[in-house]
């Protein structure tokens, strides 16, 4: 009971959240809209106020969401380019798996095919 209680605490930050955060070694199924305003940007990031490099930041849904509001998800670079490989093939549903942590993180897509 009470690690069912945790786990719905945890999937409602991660709903109310604007930006998509993926737990090392955990996967989510992420709608990419190309097409909205800002729909791909490439800007400098912060982390605790301060410079961190460049990320790619994304306009996404998180199709296994209840929240079906569009929401950012950022990558790094090497991340970027397998996400972008995908979405030139015109894939926009992407199975999306977080490996390693820090910045050993690798965000590996895997296209969703649509019935």
């Amino acid at each position: 009971m009470a690690r069912r209680n945790i786990e719905e605490a945890n999937a409602a930050w991660r709903d109310t959240s604007q930006y998509i955060t993926i737990p090392e070694g955990e996967e989510v199924t992420l709608r990419f809209c190309p097409e909205e305003e800002n729909g791909i940007e490439v800007k400098q990031d912060t982390f605790k106020g301060n410079p961190a490099g460049f990320k790619t930041f994304y306009k996404v849904v998180d199709v296994s969401s209840s929240n079906t509001s569009i929401r950012t998800f950022k990558a790094n670079r090497r991340s970027s380019m397998l996400i972008n490989k995908e979405l030139q093939s015109g894939n926009y549903v992407l199975r999306i798996k977080r490996v390693g942590s820090g910045t050993d993180t690798l965000y590996q897509p895997v296209p969703i095919r649509s019935k």
